[in-house]
């Protein structure tokens, strides 16, 4: 017979996850474990309890502590910079991508061979096809 406290154990689903099971070779590791669990969430359970019996209004208050003095200093800090002067505009130069695109090209681009030959005056549209 089983009750809700203690079902029966699955003998087939036992043997499918003896093999993952980390307390197959050490008896003592799930109770290990749970004494482990408990003592670590202690201290986060007691303040859970504590808050329980907290107001809005308390509750309110005691993020007040922290949100507050956080939305100062955030606030602070974006003043620095919406109020420090612009960086001194450097100016780096034109550049041309063109040019550069054109580096170490031997020949006519195909922009003046267009041109030279003409098809500028012709008013139509040129297309380039090129097959990889």
């Amino acid at each position: 017979m089983s009750d809700m406290n203690h079902p029966e154990r699955d003998a087939e689903m036992e043997a499918i996850l003896a093999p993952i099971d980390p307390g197959r070779a050490d008896d003592i590791y799930w109770p290990r474990f749970h004494r482990t669990v408990m003592a670590r969430a202690r201290d986060e359970l007691a303040r859970r309890r504590a808050a329980a019996e907290l107001t809005i209004s308390q509750l309110v208050s005691s993020w007040g502590r922290t949100l507050v003095p956080t939305a100062a200093a955030a606030a602070v800090a974006g003043g620095f910079f919406l109020v420090r002067p612009p960086a001194p505009h450097v100016d780096a130069g034109v550049i041309a991508v063109e040019e550069e695109l054109v580096q170490g090209i031997e020949g006519p681009t195909i922009p003046e061979v267009l041109e030279s030959d003409g098809f500028s005056e012709t008013g139509g549209a040129v297309f380039a096809s090129e097959i990889f």
